[in-house]
């Protein structure tokens, strides 16, 4: 005997749909009337439904609309059937399923005036800000199976606005599907689906709801171009995973990765990665949200209880200028990813190891060949550190130099950041270290030349390994670096003029999570004005953002290929590295005009 929705039915007897389709009437929701019968059940036309005027014939499989599996549109539904057509209508159903065992579904038929999907996240983000609803005029069943399109409208969870697209209906009606959106997402421990329609006296009737089917949870270890495969589609084009994707296809040396996906219905613990030798730390990122409150989510992560305060308390040349959070690298995966989760029904993380490395820099194309800049230690695209720069042709000859000595370093010991004052060593190249160089990274840059990329090199001289850390920030190809730029000291071409405002007193902040994604404005003059700064940080970005047009900015020692100077590149602004003297010799107005000879002078006129 067929069992009447009623109330939930055992979905390994009646199917997944079935026992959602009796959740949903014994929760209180109005839903059509129906009947279900078990997959070995023979079906005769039910009793129940015998006055409706049109039946629908549904399929219910064991794992259709269950948390791992869909099959939404996969099997066929049969619409308008007449109560004397049941049995053949049932068999046509059951026959799609292609030999697995199916239950059946038969419910009274609703004449729709308006029919839809909803969604309680954003079901291409899995943002959980908002909910998104598709809908048609009449029967929602091409919606459904993927054959016609919807209109799609997408809306705010804080106050029940939609975003983009038009709601055809009356207010309270979507706001009836976003209440059971969200109700039901709580009975089901998880995102939902909805399918409904309003029938011709303007009344909504949930047809159907089924969890939301999410990513696997685990960990993927980034270990070969096929791993990438594997990941979710949310990151497959992440700036991050797709780098380290064509490095692996081009055999790039990389710090060992692996990548962890949690999801709001389970994150699994993460099991150890086996440790290279030259490990230092390990930086967590979330992928995925990209970002939490408007904020780029990193964390340092320790990889071991070495007591780093001690090791470096005995010597006045370090102090330790940031801390892990927290206490190990599983933990801090697991509080990333919980911060992810607080925005998304997804989060993906990327652990990734970081080497002590000796020094580190930056490459680029150039006209010439390769434009690179290397320091001691870490966090040279910040621009916190005096760099030596070099344009080399293809081969690795050296065109240009312009090499300096550091004031500052910047070291990652067990995960902490430790800040050097005047390292002994020079941040200097061999030729051969330079070649080394090319050779690893110029395969990659040939095939992505729009990219600057970011790598270390473990040791100088015999037995170092270059490797590939992360993609800089970059320029557009149009934007040539070269000798004429390092040997005049241009960071950015240009011309401005006005009154001298010299920043070189306030101290720098050194915030090394900064990022250009979460720059907030800050003060600046109302008229154009020079400003001049120890060097080209991303401690500027604020004061840039809030700057008037015909600006420009003067430095003591600057990276071209830093952050600050490629977004000094993007707007136009321009920027010249000044010796010391000369700055303290102008007076209270300045212009600069890169494509003039002397490039600076005194007064405001050209």
């Amino acid at each position: 005997m067929p069992r009447e929705l009623t109330s939930a039915v055992e979905p390994a007897v009646f199917g997944w749909k079935a026992h959602y389709l009796g959740r949903l009437s014994g929760l209180g929701y109005k839903t059509p009337r129906g009947v279900a019968y078990r997959t070995d059940e023979t079906i005769t036309p039910p009793v129940l439904l015998k006055e409706a005027e049109s039946l629908a014939v549904r399929s219910s499989g064991l794992s259709e609309d269950s948390v791992t599996l869909s099959s939404a549109g996969s099997f066929l539904t049969e619409l308008g059937v007449k109560f004397d057509a049941v049995e053949a209508a049932a068999a046509r159903v059951r026959a799609s399923a292609r030999g697995k065992p199916m239950g059946v579904v038969i419910q009274e038929l609703v004449p729709a005036a308006v029919s839809g999907v909803a969604f309680s996240v954003d079901p291409t983000s899995y943002s959980l800000d908002s909910w998104a609803v598709s809908w048609v005029e009449g029967l929602g069943d091409g919606l459904v199976s993927g054959r016609s399109t919807g209109n799609d409208v997408l809306v705010a969870w804080s106050n029940g606005i939609p975003r983009y697209g038009t709601w055809p209906l009356r207010e309270d009606l979507l706001e009836q599907i976003g209440t059971a959106l969200k109700d039901l997402a709580r009975e089901l421990a998880g995102p939902v689906d909805v399918e409904w329609c309003v029938d011709s006296a303007g009344e909504l009737i949930v047809l159907q709801v089924r969890p939301i089917v999410l990513p696997d949870p685990g960990v993927q270890n980034l270990d070969s171009a096929a791993a990438f495969l594997d990941l979710p589609s949310v990151v497959s084009g992440h700036p991050k995973i797709s780098l380290r994707r064509r490095a692996a296809e081009l055999g790039v040396e990389m710090t060992p990765s692996r990548a962890t996906v949690a999801t709001s219905r389970e994150h699994l613990p993460q099991p150890p990665m086996t440790r290279s030798p030259a490990i230092a730390g390990s930086s967590v990122v979330l992928l995925h949200p990209f970002t939490v409150g408007s904020r780029v989510i990193r964390e340092f992560a320790k990889i071991d209880r070495s007591d780093v305060e001690f090791f470096t308390a005995e010597c006045r040349r370090y102090s330790i200028r940031d801390y892990p959070s927290f206490e190990n690298i599983t933990d801090t995966e697991t509080r990333v990813a919980t911060m992810g989760l607080s925005s998304a029904a997804v989060a993906v993380v990327l652990e990734q190891e970081i080497w002590d490395a000796e020094v580190t820099g930056i490459i680029r194309a150039s006209a010439d060949g390769y434009l690179l800049e290397v320091g001691l230690g870490h966090f040279v695209p910040k621009g916190y550190v005096e760099t030596s720069a070099y344009v080399v042709d293809k081969a690795g000859w050296v065109l240009s130099r312009r090499e300096v000595r550091q004031s500052v370093a910047f070291h990652f010991v067990n995960g902490h950041v430790i800040r050097e004052v005047d390292p002994p060593e020079s941040p200097w190249l061999t030729a051969d270290d330079i070649v080394k160089v090319v050779e690893t990274l110029g395969p990659l840059i040939e095939v992505e030349p729009q990219l600057a990329l970011e790598f270390g090199i473990t040791k100088r001289g015999e037995g170092g390994i270059v490797y590939l850390i992360d993609a800089a920030e970059s320029d557009h190809l149009s934007v040539d670096l070269g000798s004429d730029d390092l040997e005049r000291g241009i960071v950015s071409r240009g011309h401005a003029g006005g009154p001298i405002v010299d920043l070189r007193g306030n101290a720098q902040v050194e915030d090394l999570h900064a990022h250009l994604y979460q720059s907030v404005v800050g003060d600046a003059p109302d008229e154009p004005t020079i400003f001049i700064a120890s060097s080209a940080s991303v401690d500027l970005l604020p004061l840039l953002e809030a700057c008037p047009p015909g600006c420009g900015f003067l430095f003591e020692e600057a990276s071209l290929l830093a952050h600050f100077a490629v977004v000094l590149r993007e707007r136009g602004v321009p920027g010249v590295v000044v010796t010391r003297d000369e700055l303290d010799r102008l007076g209270g107005d300045a212009f600069l005009d890169t494509e003039s000879t002397p490039i600076l002078r005194s007064g405001r006129g050209r």
